[in-house]
């Protein structure tokens, strides 16, 4: 698999069939078992995050201030945004909505495909956005690196806001499968567990290097870390100069390097998927 340039994004389906990946002038869909090339869609500028919408339908793709998002099977954009540098993307459970987060400090709600949007200011750059399963509140994890990392909860349907402040950037946000805890991962290499309502820390697990991605296994926290820029935290996995990770629920892996190659491994064979042994289903 390849795109051009720099793999900047990876993103898996939700059923784990199909792997996106933003390059730097176009995005590409594959199958993952055969690896064959289901589309690519052209862009006159560079990539940076990819999502699918939870159906597997649409893709959302981001760069230099647009957002598209994408009908997958019929090849065809659907709508646009405008909105500033965009660093991450994330669909409600519904897919009607798109949340941004940008480094601009902004996170937008967008309505598919009418465009309505709501803008929120939440200060320093935003690095990272996840919905809750239920789509009531989202979450954004910001920072600049020392001492200036948040993570932001906001409840859309009662208008509230829960905030707390961490010593790194946050990098990463994920509601787990139930809704009830928020797995924060930041670039000191931690990932927390919270119960997010009562901002009550449940665990705190070190990554060993400086976290690259956090996220659920099934119930279980996953995650992508890299020692000393050589290794992910798969065993001793060389990723040479990568660029972009991501972790299927089917227990694949997707390694996108500055070549534009993108490397897709199977569990078992070359890696261990690194977990926490507690299981939070409720």
């Amino acid at each position: 698999m390849k795109v051009s340039g720099m793999t900047y994004s990876l993103s898996f389906s939700p059923d784990g069939v199909h792997l996106a990946a933003g390059g730097r002038w176009c995005s590409a869909v594959w199958l993952v078992e055969s690896e064959n090339n289901l589309v690519t869609f052209q862009h006159g500028h560079f990539l940076r995050p990819v999502a699918f919408s939870p159906s597997g339908e649409l893709l959302a793709t981001a760069g230099d201030g647009i957002i598209h998002i994408w009908h997958i099977m019929k090849g065809l954009k659907i709508c646009e945004f405008y909105d500033g540098e965009v660093r991450s993307v994330a669909f409600s459970p519904d897919g009607r909505i798109l949340v941004s987060a940008c480094l601009d400090g902004y996170t937008c709600l967008w309505t598919i495909p009418d465009k309505t949007k709501k803008k929120f200011k939440h200060g320093i750059e935003s690095w990272s956005v996840a919905f809750s399963p239920d789509g009531r509140c989202f979450a954004v994890g910001r920072g600049m690196g020392y001492p200036l990392g948040f993570v932001v909860v906001r409840d859309l349907s009662k208008r509230t806001m829960i905030k707390w402040r961490f010593f790194a950037s946050v990098e990463s946000v994920s509601f787990s499968p139930c809704g009830k805890y928020l797995l924060v991962g930041s670039s000191d290499g931690f990932i927390r567990i919270f119960e997010w309502r009562h901002k009550k820390l449940v665990t705190e697990i070190h990554t060993n290097g400086r976290l690259w991605s956090a996220s659920w296994f099934h119930s279980f926290p996953a995650w992508v870390s890299i020692y000393h820029g050589e290794y992910s935290a798969f065993e001793e996995l060389p990723c040479k100069k990568h660029v972009s990770l991501a972790l299927s629920r089917r227990g694949f892996m997707a390694i996108g390097h500055d070549s534009g190659f993108i490397e897709i491994i199977r569990e078992g064979k070359v890696f261990k998927i690194s977990t926490s042994p507690q299981n939070y289903e409720t």
